[in-house]
């Protein structure tokens, strides 16, 4: 996605219906500054743009924090709190993938993340992307998508895939199993061969198929099948599906335990204390980062794997 396009319409979309000159002299400016933001000549620093969004009336704090998965949120609109939130995003990964994935030098993408210097909205926005891979995510709370008009084909993509991941679970590890080197390495689409992989009925490869071709996420190209896009998808939104979802992917795990397959399955018992238990949901989340920061690094594809963990009070 182009991040100064975007930065530019959000910008766009804060100012709301006052004038850019009326808007860039309420902000303190002399000259027209809303106009250079918004014809992308030049842009706010991010704890500037979130100020903005707050004097609008976005309650940046309560937005941050449901994108965080309801945990505490730094303050974006201080440069202090940009950079403790960029921290919270990275988990794992490394400085040097990091700027690699956004071509810039690791050393100002260094400075970012140590609260040295504060990136400008269009590189926080591209931050966000990277680290996150939830950019629709995180700019359809501060705006109205309707008004971010790039948005519009991507959250229609994004809508698509949030919908194959309710309709047909086992449609994104069919997706994922694309990506494989020994897909990659046949001649031409196999039937079958994606279905034996991941342990599941050729029907169910089928109808997969069908319903990602549906949605936009795969495309043919010569003789085999190729993901137009592998997104991140924040299901939190729907909370009863994401139930159903979570109890599908537990009964996936439960069916291959019984069934003897090699995997790690345990379990653990035990009294602790309030404090502790909240420790263990921190220690959890943290682990959980990191795994992702692994999974994103890792190369080659050779294997589709379902992560499932269980922590919960008992009574």
């Amino acid at each position: 996605m182009n991040h100064d396009r975007i930065a530019a319409e959000l910008l766009r979309c804060l100012r709301g219906p006052r004038s850019q000159r009326a808007f860039s002299q309420r902000l303190g400016y002399k000259s027209n500054i809303a106009f250079r933001w918004e014809s992308g000549r030049c842009f706010p620093t991010a704890s500037q743009a979130f100020r903005i969004a707050r004097d609008a009336g976005v309650d940046v704090q309560a937005q941050t924090r449901a994108f965080l998965g309801g945990h505490a949120a730094p303050d974006l609109t201080t440069p202090e709190g940009v950079a403790a939130f960029l921290q919270s995003l990275r988990g794992g990964r490394r400085l040097v993938d990091i700027a690699s994935a956004l071509g810039q030098n690791r050393f100002a993408v260094a400075r970012w993340l140590k609260g040295m210097t504060e990136p400008k909205l269009p590189e926080l926005l591209a931050l966000v992307d990277v680290l996150s891979l939830r950019l629709l995510d995180f700019l359809v709370l501060f705006a109205e998508p309707s008004k971010l008009p790039s948005l519009a084909e991507p959250m229609a993509r994004k809508h698509a895939a949030r919908e194959a991941a309710f309709e047909r679970p086992w449609s994104h590890a069919v997706l994922r199993a694309l990506e494989l080197s020994s897909y990659q390495a046949l001649p031409r689409h196999r039937p079958g061969f994606i279905a034996q992989l991941l342990g599941i009925s050729q029907r169910e490869e089928e109808s997969c198929l069908v319903l990602l071709k549906r949605a936009g996420q795969i495309r043919r190209q010569r003789h085999r099948l190729v993901p137009t896009e592998v997104q991140t998808l924040d299901l939190r939104t729907e909370a009863e599906r994401l139930r159903d979802l979570k109890g599908f992917w537990l009964d996936v795990a439960r069916q291959r335990l019984q069934a003897g397959e090699q995997g790690v399955f345990g379990f653990n018992l035990f009294a602790v204390s309030e404090a502790d238990l909240a420790e263990l949901r921190t220690l959890y989340l943290e682990f959980f980062g990191r795994m992702q920061a692994l999974i994103a690094r890792s190369e080659p594809s050779e294997c589709v794997a379902l992560f499932s963990a269980q922590l919960l009070r008992l009574g």
